[in-house]
């Protein structure tokens, strides 16, 4: 189980990292204090779009909508800044068209293209014509699925605070055009600043927590494996106490009579791993497949933690081997061969 959910949390934190890191064309992004709310001051774009060293500067406000039953986020941005900023990779129609009082979905059917679609807010529908189908959204775990231009997500909630800004640089000034801009979120609560290598880096972060309980329950799971391990070694070795007297009667050490069974439990530990490692990535697909839809669209599996689980199983068979095995060792001849009649 333990590996099943690595898998999930490592599909899932690919696949909320990929747009950024393919999309973000921006030298800075200003985010929010949190993930789960916008708190930038809306009068900030304006004040670093008027820097000297400032190309554009792309704003995202995001509410939530009702559509088709299911509360999704909608994001409202504009349409002539955010391109040069952030790449959605449009398939079909325009963006510019947004301003018209269109509506552009994330997907891959450019069928979609005409139709008309509406969004339930709390206090107001929108209705509005599909004018644009784009591959990607603009990263994080609730990216919007739908984006409309500002003008009109502020006419259907109201003023909203900004979820992200990206900021384009004029080419030669990066450096001191960061500061700049630093200096400016700085001295604006609720906003911080992130380099375009610190916010592709960060991009997935959402779900670290949910990667740190992972860990936490493989460790769990190694302490009782060890526990079980050990209980049914000083079984096995109960059982075929018989077997290992006569490998001692024809000669075998104390030593070797120890290496034999952490052998023996090493060998059984790695077979029980591995096939439990086969079952969870078998597991770990379909639970992707069932859950992930299209927010998931590729299954990701650690190889580099199922290894490391790998060689804690064996290792842990190991260790938990070496007191049963000490034990049997220390047994005389005579009474261990005995000990089966």
């Amino acid at each position: 189980m333990v590996t099943m959910f690595a898998i999930f949390a490592s599909s899932l934190t690919s696949a909320v990292g990929t747009d950024v890191r393919e999309g973000l064309q921006a030298d800075v992004v200003v985010t929010s204090a949190t993930p789960d709310f916008p708190t930038i001051d809306p009068t900030l774009a304006g004040r670093i779009a008027a820097l000297p060293d400032v190309d554009a500067v792309a704003a995202l406000s995001t509410a939530e909508g009702i559509v088709a039953g299911k509360a999704e986020a909608i994001g409202g941005i504009d349409p002539t800044t955010l391109p040069t900023t952030f790449d959605l990779d449009p398939i079909a129609g325009d963006l510019a068209d947004l301003s018209e009082g269109g509506l552009a979905v994330v997907g891959d059917d450019p069928t979609l293209l005409g139709s008309t679609l509406a969004i339930e807010f709390e206090r107001s529908t929108l209705e509005a014509p599909i004018v644009a189908v784009v591959a990607r959204s603009t990263g994080g775990f609730e990216a919007p699925l739908y984006f409309v231009d500002r003008a009109t997500l502020h006419a259907s909630v109201g003023r909203l605070l900004d979820a992200l800004l990206f900021v384009d640089l004029a080419d030669g000034v990066v450096a001191d055009a960061e500061e700049d801009v630093r200096a400016l979120v700085r001295a604006t609560p609720g906003s911080f600043f992130e380099t375009r290598a610190e916010h592709v880096a960060d991009s997935g972060s959402e779900i670290a927590a949910f990667g740190n309980f992972i860990d936490g329950m493989l460790i769990l799971a190694s302490l009782i494996a060890l526990l079980g391990v050990a209980n049914t070694t000083a079984l096995a070795i109960n059982e075929r106490s018989g077997e290992l007297g006569l490998l001692r009667a024809v000669g075998a050490t104390r030593r070797e009579l120890r290496r034999i069974v952490r052998l023996e439990v090493a060998l059984l530990s790695f077979v029980a791993a591995s096939i439990g490692i086969a079952v969870a990535v078998g597991f770990g697909w379909a639970l992707i497949d069932v859950t992930g839809g299209a927010e998931i669209p590729s299954v990701v599996v650690p190889w580099s933690r199922l290894a490391v689980t790998l060689v804690i199983a064996v290792a842990a068979g190991i260790v938990a081997a070496a007191w049963p095995a000490f034990r049997v060792s220390r047994v005389p001849v005579l009474e261990l061969a005995g000990r089966d009649r």
